[in-house]
């Protein structure tokens, strides 16, 4: 009986055999116990390389190696590659692993947020009722099977407007990952939850709390790249007012939002300056400004950004 991650360490039931287990640590880049410890310590790149090689070698078979590892492959893929890659293995996964009856891993709750991701709500709620029917883990497993599922339902509530619904479910999901201590897990919760919230201050202090969790940290995904983008949103969004803070980006001034929603019409940039009353010139150079912080270089990608960050 071993015990490493499902994620971001490898977590093995007692019901599976060793050699699912030594297949698939040892399938890491330098196999053997180097391998094996890249692996268990969190290296999302190298375990997904790993894990696909395995899922490959064991496809035609459908064997229990398989079933581990084809999860296990949906799993790092989400926290790398990203979440529409991830949906097809997490399926997969899902499918083999009740079909040798193994435990579900937090597989399809994985699968979940996946969906949410991407925005298909009804397949995230869909998976997260799945993922709350199975029956609960033994007390010494240490993942929370169920945690990645009431993010996903959070942000499916989110997405329909219902946001204390959404921080409910979402804060239930942060508490299993706090007493799991895994930054990743945890970090990722603290990030939507703050989406969920409306204070500034609140918002703030769960994105501070994302990147202390993620400083440093090595091999562990997209997680950064999801930090760093809640740091600049808040940013953009601050209030004048706002005490020093983790985030450096600045925010768009109020001309300049002014702008910005009047880039949304039809009208030409020298008929936006005659609407606020300015030279073209001004309006061309609040422009370049927006295009500046939001980090973009045209109009339309200016709006879609915009629209992400709910600007308008």
């Amino acid at each position: 009986m071993l015990e490493g991650c499902d994620g971001v360490h490898i977590s093995i039931s007692g019901q599976d055999e060793p050699a699912v287990v030594e297949a698939v640590v040892a399938a890491a880049p330098g196999s053997g116990h180097a391998g094996s410890r890249t692996v268990a310590g969190g290296d999302m790149e190298v375990a997904r390389t790993a894990f696909m090689t395995i899922a490959d070698q064991e496809r035609s078979s459908q064997s229990i190696i398989f079933a581990q590892a084809i999860g296990l492959a949906g799993l790092s893929t989400f926290w790398t590659t990203g979440p529409l890659e991830a949906i097809p293995l997490l399926l997969e996964g899902v499918t083999a692993r009740r079909r040798e009856s193994l435990r579900d891993g937090g597989i399809t709750a994985l699968l979940a947020l996946a969906y949410a991701e991407v925005g298909d709500w009804t397949a995230a709620e869909d998976a997260a009722a799945d993922a709350f029917a199975l029956p609960e883990p033994d007390e010494w497993i240490g993942y929370p099977d169920r945690m990645a599922a009431h993010y996903a339902l959070g942000k499916a509530r989110l997405a329909r407007g219902e946001r204390d619904e959404a921080a409910s479910r979402i804060s239930t999901g942060l508490g299993m990952a706090r007493e799991w201590v895994e930054p990743v897990f945890v970090a990722y919760g603290c990030l939507a939850l703050a989406d969920a919230r409306t204070d500034y201050a609140e918002k703030r202090a769960l994105v501070r709390e994302a990147r202390t969790l993620t400083d440093g940290l090595e091999g562990r995904g997209r997680i950064t790249e999801l930090v760093a983008a809640a740091e600049r949103k808040l940013a953009l969004r601050r209030p004048h007012q706002q005490t020093a803070g983790t985030v450096h980006v600045d925010p768009l001034t109020d001309r300049e939002l002014d702008v910005l929603r009047l880039l949304r019409s039809d009208l030409s940039l020298r008929e936006i300056a005659n609407e606020l009353y300015i030279s073209h010139n001004t309006a061309k150079s609040y422009t370049q400004s927006i295009y500046r912080k939001l980090g973009v270089t045209s109009r339309s990608a200016a709006l879609e950004t915009a629209s992400d960050l709910d600007l308008f």
